[in-house]
């Protein structure tokens, strides 16, 4: 499995875009049947009003 993130942070806020690969995968000791690969991708967006700096503005 490979992870790959990439974060892109300007103060307050902060954007996260997150991608797993998962390679063909044996589902038996024979090698005779198998799982295909598949790329997962997700998109992360922190609430901004719960971090420090916005609670301390209130």
């Amino acid at each position: 499995m490979n992870k790959t993130v990439a974060t892109l942070s300007a103060d307050p806020f902060e954007l996260q875009l997150i991608g797993d690969y998962v390679r063909r995968r044996f589902s038996s000791f024979t090698n005779d049947a198998s799982v295909k690969s598949n790329f997962l991708t997700s998109l992360r967006v922190p609430d901004a009003c719960r971090t420090a700096s916005c609670l301390c503005a209130r």
